[in-house]
């Protein structure tokens, strides 16, 4: 009986030594949004960065630009740009965009835009700012 406990023991210590000494990995999964992500100020015609981590199988990003919050603002969603190599950052200057649903080509002042970044590939790997700012 004291032979099974000690090399239940032993085998217990030798399983910790191999788990704790494998290298860890931390793989980003899925796509997160760092910048812009909430409490920024942007003016028309600023040249700003929309940076995110991803997954390296993520090939390309689409980025979108909406406002929250208001029933009319909901549907403002504009393509800020299409198709982007996932570098995890994208200069872009801040200007008038095509909003599909709205069919205007302007860039209304407001304090509640989120930006939605998302794999070109798989619609639904995607994140959007955690919280409001606003272009004026």
């Amino acid at each position: 009986m004291k032979k099974y406990f000690i090399l239940i023991i032993v085998l217990i210590v030798i399983s910790a030594i191999f788990y704790y000494s494998a290298p860890k990995t931390k793989e980003v999964q899925g796509i997160t949004v760092l910048s812009p992500n909430g409490g920024e100020s942007w003016s028309k015609g600023q040249k700003i960065q929309i940076s995110w981590s991803a997954a390296k199988e993520t090939k390309s990003v689409d980025i979108r630009l909406a406002i929250s919050g208001s029933e009319e603002g909901q549907n403002f969603n504009a393509a800020v740009a299409s198709d982007v190599p996932n570098t995890g950052n994208y200069e872009w200057v801040v200007q008038d965009l095509y909003a599909e649903v709205w069919g205007i080509n302007d860039l209304p002042p407001s304090d509640k835009y989120l930006v939605t970044v998302e794999d070109s590939e798989h619609n639904n790997i995607h994140d959007t700012s955690d919280a409001v700012f606003s272009i004026k």
